[in-house]
């Protein structure tokens, strides 16, 4: 059995565990996919505790998609740039992160022929997301303002 995860607080509302497991179970995969609750003084010992049991993954949501990386063994190149990820894929017992916000939000923008020349562009929030939201408008060209919004 493979076993996944989502890590945050709160998690308790994700929705994430019954999709993935709902996903699993039509597949025939013998997988589980948990949530676990970390608060934030507990984010390096938790994510040991999944390398320990050799968790094959997990997402990460609020509050550590920033913090996560410095306990992470690899970050992929655009997921550095954010300073953000969401994804965790343990590949030959190495932590590796990823940012699937990143394209997530700015592939059906593209696919829907957005024309992004001398638009303005307001981002409400200023966390993990809104660092894959940033990233993801540096790569388009012709946005003339990008604001940034937070508490």
């Amino acid at each position: 059995m493979r076993t996944y995860c989502i890590i945050g607080d709160p998690v308790g509302h994700s929705l994430s565990p019954a999709m993935h497991n709902a996903a699993f179970n039509s597949l025939g995969l013998d997988y589980v996919y948990i949530a676990y609750k970390v608060s934030s003084h507990e984010l390096e010992s938790s994510v040991e505790s999944l390398r320990a049991i050799k968790v094959s993954g997990f997402n990460v949501t609020i509050p550590h998609k920033t913090t996560v990386l410095k306990y992470l063994d690899e970050v992929d190149l655009i997921s550095r740039t954010a300073g953000a990820v969401n994804t965790v894929a343990n590949i030959n017992r190495k932590f590796r992160g990823y940012n699937t916000d990143i394209q997530g939000f700015i592939q059906p923008l593209l696919n829907r022929n957005i024309d992004f020349k001398g638009l303005s562009v307001l981002l409400l929030g200023g966390g993990g997301s809104a660092r894959a939201v940033v990233t993801s408008l540096s790569n388009v060209n012709d946005i003339s303002k990008l604001v940034v919004a937070n508490r």
